[in-house]
């Protein structure tokens, strides 16, 4: 009677930790690929040369280029139109890579045609490491 209760026992032990772990199993997570229409349109609204407050060009948007570097494509933009955040898929010399950009573009001002980022972002230091093609 002892070895059948042993016996019932380990089987339902590895029944249980085999079904425990298909429910407890971690999701997966995929970036979204944003339609071509809403990533050049998030482009466009960015458009343009941006200066720190010394007045030096940390970051230039222009015909699908960022810095230099193409854009193929973006993922994940969540906000609404001023406030978003979202991924660049670009081309740089040494390969493709995700860029991470975050804006408010309520925050920024434009003085005689130059806009300005403020002292307190950090897209001077992140910009300064894009390495266009040649």
């Amino acid at each position: 009677m002892m070895k059948k209760t042993k016996f019932l026992l380990s089987v339902l032990f590895v029944l249980f930790s085999f079904v425990g772990a298909s429910f407890y199993a971690a999701p997966q997570v995929y970036a979204v690929r944003m339609d071509d229409s809403h990533t050049y349109k998030a482009l466009a609204r960015m458009e343009g040369d941006w200066h720190n407050s010394n007045g030096a060009v940390v970051l230039s948007i222009h015909d699908g280029y960022i810095n230099g570097c193409q854009v193929l494509g973006g993922y994940n933009f969540a906000g609404g139109l001023s406030q978003v955040t979202g991924k660049f898929l670009i081309t740089e010399a040494p390969g493709i890579r995700y860029l991470v950009i975050n804006w408010n573009l309520l925050q920024y001002i434009k003085f005689y045609g130059k806009r300005y980022i403020g002292t307190n972002d950090i897209f001077p230091t992140i910009f300064q490491t894009l390495k266009p093609l040649s």
